[in-house]
């Protein structure tokens, strides 16, 4: 399963630790993580969204760190990816449990 990982960038001074974190977490269960923080630097805020909404299209779930609702941002991919009807997690025993091998 492709899990996409939603929360704050902007301000975060870890974020970029977090979402290694939690990638390797994902990849530990067996599951590809996807998350914005993929791309390469230089776009803008609205570029970077247009690309994680068009990610959040093509994975199975989303993974959210504990710091999304603080994020405009991951608030609006948890949003978009509830609208898609998409299961959202908010820990790693919950993707578990959900898509046992």
């Amino acid at each position: 399963m492709k899990i996409y990982i939603a929360g704050g960038v902007t301000d975060v001074p870890d974020s970029e630790a977090q979402f290694k974190r939690a990638a390797l977490k994902i990849q530990c269960i067996g599951h590809v993580p996807v998350h914005a923080l993929m791309l390469p630097e230089g776009l803008s805020e609205q570029g970077y969204m247009d690309i994680a909404m068009a990610m959040i299209r093509e994975v199975d779930a989303i993974y959210c760190l504990p710091n999304w609702k603080t994020s405009v941002g991951a608030f609006a991919e948890v949003a978009y990816a509830k609208k898609l009807h998409l299961p959202v997690f908010h820990n790693i025993q919950q993707i578990k449990h959900r898509f046992r091998f």
